[in-house]
């Protein structure tokens, strides 16, 4: 299997981020919605869940 750089890189970070917050389901979602909160411009919201949309 051929290792992929960016993967890689996102697993590290991502293990980086959850030693930081000692494994705390919690605190790491605190941290993600504190973080969501000053950057709302950048967020991408999901698909609108109107049912007439979906039917067109």
């Amino acid at each position: 299997m051929i290792k992929d750089p960016i993967v890689s890189e996102i697993h590290k970070i991502r293990e980086e981020n959850c030693k930081f917050f000692d494994y705390d389901l919690r605190a790491i979602f605190k941290d993600i919605n504190e973080k969501e909160k000053e950057h709302k411009k950048r967020l991408v919201l999901p698909p609108s869940k109107d049912k007439k949309l979906l039917a067109a």
